[in-house]
């Protein structure tokens, strides 16, 4: 029979900087289940911490621990990508399957700093149509208020009422 030609999955980054005349870069970030491993070791370290890091002076064994893996999680999910950012410092992440459960601030670079030592900021997206926002300087639809109805009265007072109430405030139709 034939054999299959996909390839198991993959993780990867597209890169998108304020410069237009610099293209969108695609970098391979490596096998899934490679990484999806190191997410759960991940994971795991936080577990630890949080029941046995406090007790005993573990404090300073599990970080050790914990920045071994995140050490580990920078160099596959972060290192690539550091040519293509050149030397942008506010990102905007929008992490797919397991990837939303990293801290992607906490990641220890190859000087030791967690990424938010070294002064990235961070902001995650669900979709790239939520960095679409809607201009300050464009004018808004108007607001409408409700407060106070009277329910004992008939619905044709209470809309009467309102026409009334929005005339005397200038509200336009």
């Amino acid at each position: 029979g034939k054999t299959s030609s996909w390839k198991g999955y993959r993780y990867a980054a597209l890169v998108v900087v304020a410069d237009a005349k610099r293209p969108v870069a695609l970098i391979d970030l490596g096998d899934a289940d490679d990484v999806d491993a190191l997410v759960g070791e991940l994971s795991q370290q936080v577990d630890e911490f949080k029941r046995f890091g406090r007790r005993d002076g573990g404090e300073a064994d599990a970080e050790v621990s914990y920045r071994e893996v995140a050490g580990k999680l920078y160099a596959k999910l972060f290192a690539p990508l550091k040519k293509a950012l050149g030397d942008a410092k506010q990102l905007y992440l929008g992490p797919d399957s397991r990837l939303h459960e990293i801290p992607f601030e906490a990641l220890v670079d190859g000087e030791g700093k967690y990424l938010i030592e070294a002064g990235y900021r961070i902001a995650y997206v669900n979709s790239g149509r939520d960095l679409l926002r809607r201009r300050s300087d464009e004018p808004g639809d108007g607001v409408y208020v409700f407060a106070g109805p009277n329910y004992d009265e008939e619905g044709t007072t209470r809309l009467a009422a309102a026409e009334r109430l929005s005339r005397d405030i200038g509200v336009k139709k």
